[in-house]
């Protein structure tokens, strides 16, 4: 992200292309100017005491178009379920390869 501190580059297209976050049951996967988020289904406080849902089925995902909605005020999940889906799918890739998903199973570290 330093090239965007440069003038001569203030209006450069983004280079970020895929972003995965997930703290606390909240989960979200940035592609291609497209948000797939889901918010926790329990207070950060109460998600220590019960299994989690699952993270495709058991929480609501919203969909948005940051390209063209760039405040998240436009929910496209029901209009765009393919799209959704997609992003569901990338953010189940991105979770597996950093090791933060549920679906990896616990790996040890050698000493």
């Amino acid at each position: 992200m330093v090239y965007t501190f440069d003038q001569s580059n203030a209006n450069a297209p983004s280079t970020r292309t895929t972003q995965y976050f997930e703290m606390a049951a909240n989960r979200a996967i940035y592609h291609d100017g497209w948000i797939a988020a889901t918010t926790p289904f329990a207070p950060p406080w109460d998600l220590a005491t019960g299994t989690l849902p699952d993270v495709t089925t058991g929480y609501k995902w919203e969909l948005y178009n940051i390209a063209e909605d760039y405040s998240e005020n436009n929910d496209l999940a029901d209009k765009n379920p393919d799209k959704l889906r997609e992003l569901q799918a990338l953010f189940k890739t991105e979770a597996g390869k950093y090791m933060s998903s549920p679906w990896t199973t616990q790996h040890s570290h050698a000493c």
